[in-house]
């Protein structure tokens, strides 16, 4: 199964004829369609309290949603430039189309519908917590309106091949108590 991933602009090119594999074996992987993963969680109890966050907030200067509707993906980028966060809904593997609310808890990369991401110059944060609130989701054309709030991301690292995240032992956290986004949709 071929899958290229270009992560630094936050984007997943998936080719059609991949889509369907990809599901099943995503489906395959988190246990079945209820999107919760069988993986155990990869946190220590000491690794899972709440450390203070190391980096705190975010204002974007930009704001892009784009929607591939060939093989139904939304992706969402707020910069500053230097930093950013991103959105990312791969529908045909699970992720909830149209107005909704996402509890964030612990995901990796290999295995999200919904991917929530932000990353600075130097370094790869995956949100652990926080909550996703959408309450406009269109097509092309249309309004993707939200908020991302009480999120806590913790740096990770990425195996190019899997996907797979592992948290970086001793890295940062970064906070973000609200990020709101109101922004039309436009194809690829």
């Amino acid at each position: 199964l071929a899958v290229q991933i270009a992560r630094g602009t936050s984007r997943r090119m998936l080719a059609p004829s991949s889509l369907v594999a990809l599901s099943v074996v995503a489906l395959a992987a988190c246990g079945g369609d209820d999107g919760a993963s069988t993986l155990p969680d990869a946190r220590t109890p000491a690794e899972s309290a709440q450390p203070s966050c190391t980096r705190n907030g975010f204002t974007a200067t930009t704001t892009t949603a784009e929607r591939d509707t060939d093989v139904d993906l939304l992706f969402y980028t707020a910069s500053t430039g230097r930093e950013r966060v991103t959105i990312d809904f791969y529908f045909s593997l699970g992720a909830t189309d149209g107005p909704h609310t996402a509890v964030l808890s612990g995901e990796n990369l290999a295995t999200c519908n919904t991917c929530v991401m932000a990353r600075t110059d130097v370094a790869t944060f995956l949100a652990q917590e926080g909550t996703l609130q959408i309450t406009s989701m269109g097509g092309p054309g249309q309004q993707f309106t939200g908020t991302l709030t009480d999120a806590r991301f913790a740096e990770v690292t990425i195996d190019a091949g899997t996907q797979e995240t592992t948290l970086v032992l001793d890295g940062q956290t970064w906070c973000i108590d609200d990020h709101a986004f109101d922004v039309a949709v436009a194809l690829p």
